[in-house]
C-alpha cells in the first residue's frame, strides 16, 4: 500500500491558492469543475440523504467551507470540521453564519463540545480516500456513528470505487504515472475501497450500509461511489 503523502500538509498548502474551488480540490490541471458540477452533486447528495429542513447535519472533512455553505440551505443547522487550520480559517471568513472547527476526525477521541452533539444526517464528501487504512476508515465511521441520532444517515460521497479502479487508470500517461508512484511510495489519490471493505467495517458494528453508484452526470462517476450508513 502506497501511502506516502502527508495529507495534513498538503491541504494547508491549497489553502494557500487564490480559487475557493481549487481549495478544496475541484480545479486541478486535469479538470476544471464547473458550477453546474458543484450543484448536481449538492442536489445529489440532498437526494441520495433524503434531507429534510427540520434536520441538523456534521459536515466532516468541510475544507473551505464551500461545498458546506452549499448544503446550509437544505437543513436547519450545520456544522462543519476539518483538520486544516488554514482551511478553517479561510470557511469562517468567507462563511461566517456556519459554524466550523478544526478537528482531526481520525483522533481517538472527539472534543467535548461535539460528542454532546447528535446529528440528523453527516455528510463526508470527496474524502474519504484520504482515509488509507482498514483501521482509519473503521475509527472514522465508528466516529461518526456515535454521533448519529437512531434514525440519522451517514452520507460519504465520490469515493475511489476499487472495482472501477482502471477506469480511472485507463491511459498509459495515467499507468505511468501509478507506477511513478509506487516507485517513489507517493500517492496524489489515495485509497480506493472496495464494497467488500465498507460492508466489513459497517456490518462489524452492527451497522446497515449500502453502495450506491452515482449518476452519469456527476463528474466523477465513471471511478467513484457513493456509501450509505443508517442503524438496522
Amino acid at each position: 500500500m502506497i501511502h506516502a503523502v502527508n495529507w495534513r500538509t498538503f491541504w494547508e498548502h491549497k489553502a494557500n491558492t487564490n480559487s475557493i474551488l481549487e481549495q478544496v480540490g475541484r480545479i486541478s490541471n486535469q479538470s476544471n469543475i464547473s458550477e453546474k458540477s458543484i450543484i448536481d452533486s449538492v442536489n445529489h447528495l440532498i437526494e441520495l440523504g433524503d434531507f429534510h429542513a427540520s434536520y441538523s447535519v456534521l459536515d466532516i472533512c468541510c475544507g473551505n467551507g464551500y461545498f458546506t455553505s452549499r448544503i446550509r440551505p437544505y437543513c436547519a443547522h450545520i456544522i462543519g470540521i476539518d483538520f486544516s487550520t488554514n482551511l478553517i480559517t479561510e470557511a469562517r471568513k468567507n462563511f461566517p453564519d456556519i459554524e466550523f472547527f478544526e478537528v482531526d476526525i481520525v483522533q481517538h477521541s472527539l472534543p467535548e463540545f461535539l460528542t454532546q452533539k447528535k446529528f440528523d444526517r453527516i455528510t463526508l464528501c470527496f474524502s474519504f480516500q484520504y482515509f488509507e487504512s482498514i483501521d482509519s476508515g473503521k475509527q472514522v465511521i465508528q466516529h461518526l456513528i456515535s454521533l448519529l441520532k437512531p434514525d440519522g444517515k451517514i452520507i460519504i460521497t465520490d469515493i475511489p470505487d476499487q472495482s472501477k479502479f482502471f477506469n480511472y487508470y485507463h491511459s498509459i500517461p495515467k499507468i505511468l504515472r501509478l507506477i511513478r508512484q509506487k516507485l517513489t511510495n507517493k500517492n496524489d489519490m489515495g485509497k480506493f475501497w472496495s464494497e467488500d471493505e465498507l460492508n466489513g467495517i459497517v456490518n462489524n458494528m452492527g451497522m446497515k450500509g449500502e453502495k450506491h453508484k452515482q449518476p452519469k452526470h456527476l463528474p466523477y462517476a465513471n471511478y467513484r461511489m457513493d456509501y450509505v450508513i443508517v442503524f438496522p
